[in-house]
């Protein structure tokens, strides 16, 4: 069972894209929306753990936050457990100025969602299909079906302003 839209608690352009592909797509399962810095910590933790430890450089754009998040797991090597990386990862987060934050995911504004891997050929239809035909408006900024490995339907849009 997925998240609702409104779980997701998004922003107005992200929600506008995630009803936009819902109702287009109806056997989408959404699996994430806005994520304070606990849970990025923890979603990153729990990958770490499943894919590896250079998971994080795979997925994540090289950044001064990444470098500290990389730092911290080669000063805690024998750190392997999910919760106790989370830990670390999120007094690293803590530890950040808020602008290098915002940059790490766009989780972190409300900014982007996740779905699950539906299987490749309606996988494919639906990144396709937001890529050509979803409003301008929404303020798509990228799509992609992988992260660091893991098949995943992931959307970022543009910053909304909310007045």
């Amino acid at each position: 069972m997925g998240l609702t839209i409104a779980q997701m608690k998004l922003s107005p352009n992200a929600r506008k894209g995630a009803e936009w592909v819902r109702d287009r797509h109806p056997s989408i399962v959404f699996t994430s929306g806005r994520r304070d810095p606990l849970d990025q910590s923890r979603v990153m933790a729990e990958n770490t753990v499943k894919y590896g430890r250079n998971w994080i450089l795979k997925t994540y754009k090289p950044s001064p936050i990444i470098d500290t998040l990389c730092d911290w797991l080669d000063q805690n090597p024998s750190k392997r457990d999910a919760k106790l990386i989370t830990h670390g990862f999120y007094e690293c987060l803590l530890a950040c100025h808020s602008g290098h934050l915002t940059k790490l995911s766009k989780h972190l504004t409300g900014d982007a969602w996740d779905a699950a891997w539906p299987g490749d050929e309606l996988g494919k239809q639906i990144c396709a299909d937001m890529q050509i035909n979803m409003p301008v408006e929404y303020y798509l900024d990228k799509i992609i079906d992988r992260e660091g490995g893991l098949k995943i339907i992931h959307a970022q849009f543009a910053p909304s302003v909310e007045v």
